[in-house]
């Protein structure tokens, strides 16, 4: 998906592409949440750190307008950016649009699978780079088994989530 953004200076006019810049898991954020870090786990790991300004459009899947101030770390979202972007890693760049993606209920849990991803990272914040790289309701034993990892898998820790009560806890 492309959008193209019309911008004018009173004489001139250029376009610009959006695109995605990355989707994934908010793993940090800056105390003034002008920063974010969103990473993504898989066959090729991609982390960016996004600056959102009071010109970032927040909207939630169902096109709703959020704030700034929603932005939680283990919200899923899509970073769609104006192309221009660092590659450093974590990569960086200006937030043209940010999706935040709602959690649909799992049946057996209390919590929401953000939730259980919320309590995994606060577990496991001695980890520099946080990745997400596996996350599942084990409904039999009535919890989230969720695994954190650094971004060369160096460093992998699994924990438990207890989907009634919230706690969670490492597996050796």
């Amino acid at each position: 998906m492309i959008i193209m953004l019309s911008l004018g200076n009173g004489c001139t006019t250029e376009t610009e592409k959006v695109i995605l810049g990355i989707e994934g898991y908010i793993t940090l954020k800056s105390d003034d949440v002008h920063t974010i870090l969103v990473t993504k786990a898989g066959t090729t790991d991609d982390a960016m750190n996004v600056s959102v300004s009071k010109d970032t459009t927040i909207l939630n899947s169902n096109g709703s307008v959020m704030k700034i101030e929603d932005l939680k770390i283990a919200q899923w979202v899509e970073v769609w950016v104006n192309g221009n972007i660092n590659t450093s890693f974590p990569s960086r760049a200006f937030a043209n649009k940010i999706v935040v993606y709602d959690d649909s209920p799992v049946e057996g849990s209390n919590i929401t699978k953000t939730q259980a991803v919320e309590k995994a990272l606060s577990l496991t914040t001695d980890i520099p780079i946080q990745f997400v790289s596996g996350i599942e309701f084990m409904k039999s034993e009535g919890h989230w088994k969720v695994t954190i990892r650094n971004n060369d898998a160096k460093i992998k820790k699994e924990v438990i989530i207890n989907g009634r009560t919230g706690e969670g806890k490492l597996i050796d």
